[in-house]
């Protein structure tokens, strides 16, 4: 808190300025800590900044193990993939189907993610009914089947 004290302090106009530096340096700083502590020494070949860099930083913040809304019932300790961030990060709406298999090629499989798009891709399975996928799974507990395309969606990512 003290650190931010100057913030306070600026006029009115130039909030908005510093609050964005503020944020870009934060991310920046949490790039550079993802860079160095996890899995993405491949990426280096690529460039810092390139696209699959994003990619990969992009699947670091849509997956997760969230215990307000596991993959599954049964397995609490399987990531999930956010449908989109801040509002379907955390309860049952997290879980969507349609949007998962149509991120999972760019945030998973180009990213060398494979064991988390396979437990996407059979824990999703385990739900089908009558043919169709769920476009929200809801832990398995309670899906939801309003989404014809879901089951295509799925199919192409299987391949």
């Amino acid at each position: 808190r003290n650190c931010f004290n100057f913030f306070f302090d600026l006029s009115a106009y130039l909030k908005p300025k510093y609050f964005d530096r503020i944020i870009y340096v934060a991310y920046e700083i949490c790039c550079k800590y993802i860079r160095k502590n996890f899995w993405l020494n491949w990426i280096i070949n690529e460039g810092e900044g390139s696209f699959a860099e994003k990619l990969a930083i992009c699947s670091i913040q849509v997956m997760g193990i969230i215990q307000s809304a596991p993959l599954t019932w049964w397995n609490e300790k399987v990531s999930s993939m956010a449908a989109g961030l801040p509002f379907f990060a955390t309860g049952f709406m997290r879980c969507w189907g349609r949007d998962t298999f149509i991120a999972l090629k760019g945030t998973l499989l180009l990213t060398g993610r494979f064991e988390d798009a396979k437990q996407l891709l059979i824990n999703y399975a385990s739900c089908l009914r009558h043919g169709l996928i769920p476009n929200l799974l809801d832990s398995g507990r309670k899906p939801r089947f309003n989404a014809r395309d879901s089951t295509w969606w799925f199919l192409q990512a299987l391949q």
